[in-house]
């Protein structure tokens, strides 16, 4: 009976789809190419409703594409995944496109699928696989084909031997690259991959010497060689020598290469670029202690903006402003200036983020609605189409049964989508308040005490790092988060040494199991407890966090012997953040956060979902 009403099912959408293309026989060809092409220019931002209609053409015209158009949609369908994060279904779509290609490779796009399948198996760490893509891109590469496409087969193995470590065969390799390239009289690529065995021999093989040497034999080309490549090879001198503790001489390359950067008008990554050689100037003038050269060189980080230079260079600039602040004795005003800017504009980029998703959210639903009312108009007409009742009528259930189901499911995905932007909008409005007691504390601490200042400093730069790493995520490991938690509870006890003690237990897991959960959720529950529990306790104060695995949930409790709660009702940012967190655990695991008085002090214990992969 179930395969029956699946082949009716299967008749009723056949017939529909037949309805909805009229009583063509050939694929719509000319719509899929024309949804290619708007996903191909609009990028990795491209709306799910493209994606959506280009799945469903090739699922209902299934085999009767041709090979090229295949080629491109399982390409285009990867790259949505990858760029979503999810590695291995992008890799079963790049295998697909690459399969695809049967005969030759005839040209650079193809190319493209090999490239993109292989950086995947590598990001992955399956360089089995890796090495079967190289494979069968080598063999399908004609002997007449172009010097680029041999070169790009040198450069995934040079790439893959060495992810394994295997150094020689990386620069066996490097040198097939450059053959390639000179038949192409590609300098400027060639002094990349000759970059490229410097640092091998300088890091991994440990003859700096013949490091140096292959830099100066690029130097000494420098006619021969745009900014761009310029700005690399002074760049690579500069940090060797820094490894070499010739600080001196370091700054000195540091500073040719920037005298390159400044060369490249065009360049896309041009802010960046300087912004790193800057952060480079000033760690060496800091290590030659010369603190006016380095102050002037992290003013000229800032003087190009935050806003225009990566997140990875915004901590680069905090690190070494805090080195120098320290060693030098400065005020810390403008450093705490600095790192508000910063956090401003990352919230700012967050919130930007988190905006576009939940339109992209609202789109795709409005697209799936009105997929659900084409089909319902196609399925009245087919039914006024059929001569017989009883067939009409069987057809018809079928057929409602069949759209209720997909409406069911597709509104059951939503739903979790929803529930995870409703989790990041929570932690969107739990990090700024965080922050701000955090600085608060800071501004009270350097009037005081300048070196306890200091060292706090530190600790809350690298505890909101981890913050803001964890709460860019849906899921985290277990162990990172409860390394938030406790990096978090020692920051506090910087500030109030003798004002409370913790304790942490897990009960039937470990801390190193591969274990996933929503980041955020315990630490805002401790915060009140230190904040609001114990505002009038000055020593003794008591907090007890214990987590325990039940099937699949994690129960928490967090007990101290606080105030209790009847003193703290009337804290209204402490309601509306447990009925924030309290709305969202019940979505996701069904419970409620509870909290109750006890003669000790107050208890709170909640449900936190969790899963065995970090993958949504």
């Amino acid at each position: 009976m179930a395969r029956l009403t699946i082949a009716c099912c299967f008749l009723f959408v056949l017939f529909a789809t037949s309805c909805q293309y009229g009583s063509k026989d050939q694929a719509p060809v000319d719509r899929v190419i024309e949804l290619q092409r708007i996903i191909r220019e609009a990028g990795a931002d491209s709306s799910l409703v493209y994606y959506n209609e280009l799945r469903e053409l090739h699922k209902q015209w299934k085999g009767r594409f041709p090979d090229s158009i295949l080629a491109e949609y399982h390409y285009l369908i990867g790259r949505h995944f990858r760029t979503n994060g999810n590695l291995d279904s992008a890799a079963i779509y790049y295998q697909k496109s690459i399969e695809t290609v049967s005969d030759s490779i005839i040209g650079e796009r193809e190319a493209v699928y090999f490239e993109r399948a292989w950086d995947t198996y590598r990001r992955m760490g399956r360089y089995g696989d890796c090495f079967a893509v190289i494979r069968n891109y080598t063999e399908l590469l004609p002997d007449s084909s172009p010097p680029l496409l041999k070169a790009l087969s040198n450069y995934f193995s040079a790439v893959t031997y060495k992810s394994i470590k295997e150094y020689d065969s990386t620069l066996y390799y490097n040198e097939k690259r450059i053959e390639s390239l000179r038949q192409l009289q590609d300098t400027s690529n060639i002094a990349t991959v000759m970059v490229s065995n410097a640092e091998l021999y300088f890091y991994y093989l440990k003859d700096r010497p013949k490091a140096f040497q292959i830099l100066d034999a690029l130097i000494d080309k420098k006619a021969n060689l745009s900014p761009r490549y310029m700005r690399q090879i002074f760049g690579t001198y500069g940090i060797f020598l820094f490894y070499e503790d010739a600080f001196d001489q370091s700054k000195i390359y540091y500073e040719l290469g920037v005298a390159e950067i400044k060369k490249m008008t065009e360049s896309q990554d041009r802010f960046d670029k300087l912004a790193n050689a800057y952060n480079n100037l000033a760690e060496v003038s800091i290590e030659l202690k010369d603190y006016p050269s380095a102050q002037l060189f992290l003013d000229s980080v800032r003087g190009i903006g935050f806003d225009k230079i990566d997140k990875r260079l915004q901590k680069d600039y905090l690190n070494y402003k805090s080195r120098l602040t320290y060693e030098s004795g400065k005020d810390f005003d403008e450093l705490l200036t600095d790192l508000t800017n910063i956090y401003d504009y990352q919230e700012q980029l967050y919130l930007d983020r988190t905006q576009r998703e939940l339109a992209a959210l609202t789109t795709a639903k409005e697209y799936e609605q009105a997929l659900l009312q084409e089909k319902q108009a196609i399925e009245i007409k087919n039914l006024k189409l059929e001569t017989r009742f009883l067939w009409s009528l069987i057809v018809g259930t079928l057929s409602l049964v069949a759209i209720w189901l997909a409406y069911r499911r597709r509104k059951l995905r939503f739903e979790k989508q929803k529930l995870q932007m409703q989790q990041r909008l929570l932690r969107t409005q739990m990090n700024p308040h965080y922050t701000s007691n955090s600085l608060h504390a800071i501004k009270q601490l350097v009037k005081k005490d300048p070196n306890l200042a200091a060292s706090y400093l530190l600790r809350f730069s690298r505890q909101l790092r981890l913050v803001l790493e964890n709460s860019m995520e849906n899921y985290v490991r277990l162990e990172k988060e409860l390394d938030a938690l406790r990096e978090y509870l020692e920051l506090q006890l910087i500030r109030f040494p003798d004002k409370f003690t913790y304790t942490i237990k897990l009960h039937n897991l470990e801390e190193e199991d591969p274990i996933f959960v929503p980041p955020m959720l315990i630490q805002p529950f401790v915060e009140n407890c230190i904040e609001h529990g114990f505002k009038d306790r000055l020593t003794g104060g008591e907090i007890r966090i214990s987590m325990k695995l039940d099937k699949n949930i994690i129960d928490c409790e967090i007990m101290d012997n606080g105030l209790g709660m009847k003193l703290n009702e009337s804290n209204t940012k402490r309601s509306a953040s447990t009925k924030l967190i309290s709305n969202f655990l019940k979505k996701s695991t069904g419970r409620k956060v509870e909290t109750t008085s006890t003669n000790e002090g107050t208890r709170v214990t909640f449900a936190i979902p969790f899963k065995e992969s970090d993958h949504d």
